[in-house]
């Protein structure tokens, strides 16, 4: 994130020197975006902290590294929303409410601006790792919802296509985050997209009408005879020679379908097909995780600190009886998830809400947890 914060001061900057303003709300909007819904919801663990627990080296480290972004950004911003930005770095350094803003406090702006500089080589290839790895989830999040599966629901595989060999490297540094986002097994690489989904390319025609003028009908022959190499080809290299006309990116336009009965689709050249039948130990599988998600729901109506250990009474009926019985014999992902160190059956339904599973057979439980 701190590289990512460096090249985002240097693209700001430059735009700045040029006047272009406008041009500067995309890369710190991108920036917010990745330091709320990435940085901190994949470092959430880091930040947890149990009653009366000492802070570790690594919870100091991922604290000292979101104030210094969060610190860096107000700067960022001051120029651009200069009484948010007076709040936001008064709150950070100072710890003060709103209406404490008239003490004589050090401002924001008057602050200096870092000195930027390109970040090194190591740090853009990280940047770039985890540009690759979020295009993955983010199209696969999308498959899901059109498939209508849920996060929680584990699946086999994701095979994905439309990589350079340098972002499939890139991919592969980072193939246990890309599963463990998307809840998924494996992880396929595909040559080409082909077999995924039908490709086809067409002209800009609001860039390019005034410019070719008489050559659109060749070039619109010319672009849909094109097959899935020749549009590879051309995202790779991000132009090329049509009808005797250069063609850059934002002059072809390219379309893909999914191709009959498969949940498949493209973001940004990545062509992606969700492997979405599910077998009898994903859809157990998946049970598990909602049970999980109910008795942390429960914790948290109960008000229980994070390292509370509990005691769980039940009474279920179909899948969910076979897991939590078995629970009781030999803990897995749910005793270690919940924090729960005994697993009680009643003979009775418990009074409170009861969680039902239409989609697991009309299963069925209800529970109560207190602190052991």
């Amino acid at each position: 994130i701190l590289a990512l914060l460096a090249e985002t001061e240097l693209e700001v900057h430059r735009q700045m020197e040029k006047y272009e303003l406008a041009s500067v709300a995309g890369p710190v909007a991108r920036f917010i975006d990745n330091v709320t819904n990435w940085y901190i919801r994949l470092n959430r663990s880091r930040y947890w902290e149990a009653k009366g627990a000492d802070f570790s080296a690594d919870k100091l480290s991922a604290y000292a590294t979101l104030f210094e972004v969060l610190d860096r950004l107000a700067i960022l911003l001051a120029p651009f929303l200069p009484f948010f930005s007076e709040y936001f770095h008064a709150a950070l350094r100072h710890g003060v409410h709103p209406e404490d803003l008239r003490k004589n406090l050090p401002s924001v702006h008057e602050e200096l601006f870092r000195e930027t500089k390109p970040v090194s080589r190591e740090d853009h290839l990280l940047v770039e790792e985890m540009a690759v790895a979020q295009r993955a989830i983010l199209l696969g999040r999308s498959l899901r919802a059109e498939a209508k599966i849920g996060l929680r629901q584990p699946l086999q595989k994701i095979s994905l296509a439309g990589l350079s060999d340098e972002d499939r490297k890139r991919l592969l540094a980072l193939r246990d985050l890309v599963l463990s986002e998307l809840n998924l097994k494996e992880i396929e690489l595909l040559p080409d997209g082909s077999g995924l989904v039908v490709e086809s390319a067409k002209p800009n025609l609001k860039r390019l009408g005034a410019r070719v003028g008489k050559k659109i009908p060749q070039i619109t022959g010319a672009l849909k005879a094109w097959t899935g190499k020749e549009i590879a080809a051309f995202e790779k290299s991000g132009s090329a020679e049509v009808a005797g006309e250069r063609l850059e990116r934002g002059d072809v336009l390219i379309e893909r379908h999914a191709l009959e009965g498969k949940v498949a689709g493209a973001l940004e050249g990545l062509v992606a097909e969700l492997h979405a039948a599910l077998t009898p130990e994903l859809r157990r599988e998946g049970l598990v995780r909602e049970l999980v998600n109910r008795v942390q729901q429960r914790r948290k109506d109960r008000k229980l600190s994070l390292a509370d250990r509990i005691r769980v009474r039940w009474h279920a009926t179909g899948a969910c009886r076979d897991i939590l019985s078995a629970e009781g014999s030999a803990p897995s992902l749910l005793s270690e998830e919940t924090l729960a160190v005994s697993w009680e059956e009643c003979a009775s339904p418990l009074d409170g809400a009861k969680e039902e599973f239409p989609e697991h057979d009309g299963a069925a439980v209800s529970f109560e947890v207190e602190r052991v």
